[in-house]
């Protein structure tokens, strides 16, 4: 494999080039179509986002990542902690105003909660490398069928220890306790691409209950080398290669395995707006007019 910062492609890319079938496609396209095609087809061809704009934890987490993105970066570029956390909070503040559906007791929260995990890893031994750094990587070629699968992403975060030369790490903004698995798309791909099998997630909550040291607790995961390459090799290859035919056809199937499980709900399952997939195609279409408009194309810099 090889890899290279890239400015990130705005949806999935197919080039024919030689024979061979280039497919470019981006980490999170990839993870919703794995998770349902028709949601896939949804947010990313369709581009549809709902009129009532983002909800107030999409907001919550975006403002978030804003702190803490320039918290780290003012470290690498060699600030001390004092001026990284006010260049943080200042940075946050700033972008309050583009967040029109937050209310204002969710962005003191946010900028309480900031100042609380500046506090609390101040004395971390980790070491950063990179912030919000995008890649690109080879991911897997059959020279039989003449198919490149190139992969894209955006990490949050790189550190580094004195017995690891790198870890990758995602920031997860949560109102409850999440639990975070080795099995997540995401995870594995952002480990292939930094060439380690041990990948960090940084919980961010909000929980009002919690002691900082689990609120703000790095999660470490370790990856099997070859669960790794079973993902890489035969998982991801597959999936590719459904949605080829699926865009070929222009058919989108529901996984209705993915509409409601645990609090997870999908905006398009009956839990709002009395369904949008559960109603027949001609009243689906109409409620999408209503419920949803067309948002700009996939950026993963406002994610």
């Amino acid at each position: 494999m090889t890899s290279e910062i890239i400015e990130q492609p705005k949806e999935i890319e197919v080039v024919k080039e030689e024979k061979w079938t280039n497919v470019q496609i981006d980490s999170q396209i990839l993870n919703t179509y794995m998770a349902c095609p028709k949601l896939m087809d949804f947010r990313f061809n369709r581009k549809l986002i709902p009129v009532s704009g983002l909800s107030r934890s999409i907001s919550k987490g975006q403002l978030s990542h804003i702190g803490a993105h320039n918290y780290w970066k003012s470290i690498i570029e060699g600030k001390d902690y004092q001026e990284s956390s006010r260049i943080g909070i200042e940075a946050t503040k700033n972008q309050i105003k583009e967040f029109s559906n937050i209310e204002p007791d969710d962005a003191l929260d946010v900028l309480k909660n900031l100042v609380d995990f500046f506090k609390f890893i101040q004395n971390s031994s980790w070491i950063p490398l990179f912030v919000e750094k995008h890649f690109k990587i080879v991911l897997f070629e059959d020279p039989i069928i003449k198919l490149r699968i190139i992969y894209t992403g955006r990490i949050d975060l790189g550190l580094k220890t004195p017995q690891i030369p790198l870890i990758p790490v995602d920031m997860k903004s949560e109102s409850e306790r999440w639990f975070y698995s080795t099995m997540s798309n995401q995870f594995k791909g952002y480990s292939i691409a930094c060439g380690t099998n041990v990948f960090g997630v940084q919980r961010f909550g909000f929980q009002k209950t919690l002691e900082p040291k689990d609120k703000f607790k790095m999660e470490m995961l370790s990856f099997d080398p070859d669960v790794l390459e079973e993902w890489r090799t035969i998982t991801v290859p597959y999936h590719v290669k459904q949605m080829l035919i699926n865009n070929e056809d222009n058919q989108w199937p529901m996984n209705t395995s993915n509409c409601i499980h645990g609090h997870f709900k999908c905006l398009f399952s009956d839990a709002y707006n009395n369904g949008i997939c559960s109603v027949s195609r001609e009243v689906r279409e109409q409620k999408l007019s209503r419920y949803f408009t067309i948002g700009e194309d996939w950026d993963p810099e406002k994610v």
